[in-house]
């Protein structure tokens, strides 16, 4: 069996154990010249590897999901943070070197300013160029 499986013996033994704790295997007979009675397959597809189970598929997704936005959630915080220390010592700085002193995108550091915008916390005051951000606000969040 070993060589088929290509494992070591050890590790079908170990294999095997874990199927009896299971309730899956069951020797009948003896040692030598008994047999193996495979008592539930619920659970268990071709190659005993655990079937796609739908409830348990969903909650993985959701706490994907759910860690995902914690992170991006704290990354965001953290980014609006720095550009605001960014701004505070200098309020003339443009999007483009916010983006270079962050090491993120311009679209990044674009929308990051879109946010704090509508949030009240940041508003430009004068022209595109030429003009500086004035920041209103820090709001915790």
């Amino acid at each position: 069996l070993a060589n088929r499986l290509e494992i070591s013996a050890k590790g079908v033994e170990w294999q095997i154990q874990k199927l009896k704790q299971r309730g899956i295997l069951e020797r009948t007979g003896a040692a030598r010249g008994g047999h193996w009675k495979v008592m539930e397959t619920k659970g268990v597809q071709y190659g005993g590897q655990p079937e796609s189970q739908p409830g348990r598929e969903k909650t993985r997704e959701k706490t994907r999901e759910k860690t995902r936005g914690k992170t991006r959630g704290k990354t965001g915080r953290k980014t609006r943070e720095k550009i605001l220390a960014l701004i505070a010592t200098d309020p003339t700085i443009t999007m483009e070197e916010l983006a270079n002193r962050l090491e993120i995108s311009a679209k990044g550091v674009e929308w990051q300013i879109q946010k704090m915008k509508q949030r009240g916390i940041l508003e430009r005051v004068g022209a595109a160029r030429g003009g500086h951000w004035k920041i209103m606000e820090t709001k915790d969040e």
